[in-house]
């Protein structure tokens, strides 16, 4: 009997496998895992804490998230979900606030700020006309307005130093610095806002006048100034606020920032009305405030810089576009300040670099009846 060839007998099965691998797809080695899914990103926000004195549709937000990790990833610091995954859309703000390590606070306790009147008519709280060196005339805001057309604002900081205002003796004197968006001219436009107040008000049935200095958020006209009691301020103090607004959830986002005392708030609001965040500008803004239906005289808060202005658009968070508070595409309106006699009381400057600018005092002004002029 002829001996079979030693290789023939190897061969065989070797064929035999490989033919059954190519028809069937399998091999007799085992099979290679699957690549793991990429880590889903860690969520930096989260609801909790307690709140005060608020309003029901105030929530706060406490981080899940060091310092650290936020210091390394200052896109983190967007609270609103969506925006979350777009990256940092006021890259200026956050990574000064990142830089600052700030720490955020796991309660919030409000109380009631200046009352201001229901919105009548369709009158811009910034008044249009003709003020120094080309700049709009004011008599409510001054700082600067977007007046693109057709642009939903979805969100815009800024950071600036808390002044000192002064005032002539047995005076009040009221200014609010803040950043926002949307016009507040109705329901259907909610301006959503906050910052600092600085006041010289009257105490102890005015036997007394003395500074008060506050945080605090708006949105108007669904409701009135809101202090937030618990976040410290003085002058001196550096200062970041950003403000969000996601149409899904018809919900704004609120964070303010003492980098000075490293302490800082992370809260939503429920907005009401139709259509009540349609963004129709942003602003960057210091304004005399309103105090029972007037625009009060104004303090001497000297020159006023403003950094980190900046501002993001479009119909999501998601896919919302960044742009310098001096970008065309925002065509930014300079606004000066001035009472209803016509005396200026502020002058706005032109931008240097893409998102700072400097208001400087000229004069207190006489109190006003609000929107009568």
């Amino acid at each position: 009997m002829p001996r079979r060839h030693p290789i023939r007998r190897l061969l065989l099965p070797a064929l035999l496998s490989a033919l059954f691998a190519a028809v069937t797809g399998v091999t007799g080695a085992a099979a290679a895992p699957p690549a793991p899914a990429p880590a889903a990103a860690p969520a930096a926000w989260a609801p909790g804490g307690d709140v005060h004195d608020c309003g029901n549709s105030v929530h706060l937000l406490v981080p899940t998230q060091s310092s650290g990790y936020f210091a390394d990833n200052p896109g983190k610091l967007l609270a609103a979900p969506a925006s979350r995954a777009a990256g940092p859309g006021v890259a200026t703000v956050l990574d000064k606030v990142a830089s600052a390590h700030v720490h955020f606070l796991t309660a919030l306790s409000c109380g009631q700020g200046h009352p201001g009147a229901a919105v009548t008519g369709t009158g811009s709280r910034a008044s249009a006309g003709s003020g120094s060196a080309g700049n709009a005339k004011g008599t409510n805001w001054s700082g600067y307005q977007s007046m693109s057309t057709g642009t939903q604002y979805l969100g815009s900081a800024m950071t600036w130093t808390v002044p000192a205002p002064q005032a002539p003796a047995d005076s009040v004197v009221t200014s609010s610095i803040w950043t926002g968006i949307g016009s507040g001219e109705s329901t259907s436009d909610t301006l959503v806002q906050a910052g600092t107040e600085q006041d010289n008000t009257c105490q102890f049935g005015c036997f007394l006048y003395g500074n008060v200095y506050y945080f605090f958020f708006e949105l108007y006209p669904q409701q009135q100034q809101v202090v937030v009691d618990n976040l410290g301020l003085e002058p001196g103090d550096s200062i970041a606020s950003v403000v969000q607004y996601d149409p899904g959830t018809q919900t704004a986002y609120f964070q303010l920032d003492n980098l000075t005392r490293k302490d800082g708030l992370n809260f939503t609001e429920t907005l009401t009305g139709t259509d009540p965040g349609s963004g129709s500008h942003a602003e960057w803004i210091l304004e005399r405030t309103e105090v029972d239906s007037t625009w009060t005289a104004v303090g001497d808060f000297g020159t006023l810089d403003i950094t980190g202005a900046q501002a993001y658009a479009g119909s999501s968070p998601a896919t919302a576009q960044t742009y310098a508070a001096d970008d065309p595409a925002v065509d930014p309106l300079a606004i000066d300040l001035y009472d209803c006699a016509g005396q200026q009381l502020e002058h706005t400057s032109p931008f240097t670099g893409s998102t700072a600018f400097t208001m400087t005092w000229l004069a207190y002004g006489s109190s006003d009846p609000a929107y009568s002029c």
